[in-house]
């Protein structure tokens, strides 16, 4: 995935798209189906990915991103940002309050 300048995914339904998410984590423009609920919840369209219409509606979008290696750097670094959120130590927070208040609650 590090050599890649662009990661598709062609999924109609998703939970979490952990794919998606490692790729934006690393830098990497996303294009994805609207669609897709989990890729909407977790992209915005034209600044951290792209969300696609249909199948012509990706192929047109796949060669915007190919033909600008400018767009793909920004659209990418957005996408790393966005990706904060999920870092290894916002998750081990959130569990920690989790366990936390559950054992509290007792």
């Amino acid at each position: 995935m590090k050599e890649a300048e662009i990661f598709v995914s062609t999924s109609k339904f998703e939970g979490f798209p952990l794919a998606v998410t490692e790729a934006m984590s690393i830098g990497l423009p996303v294009v994805g189906f609207r669609n897709c609920n989990a890729l909407a919840d977790i992209i915005i369209d034209g600044e951290t990915g792209i969300l696609a219409d249909d199948v012509s509606d990706m192929a047109n979008k796949l060669s915007m991103l190919m033909e600008n290696k400018i767009l793909r750097k920004n659209i990418g670094y957005k996408a790393h940002l966005a990706m904060s959120k999920f870092s290894p130590e916002v998750v081990w927070d959130k569990w920690k309050e989790i366990v936390e208040d559950a054992i509290s609650a007792k």
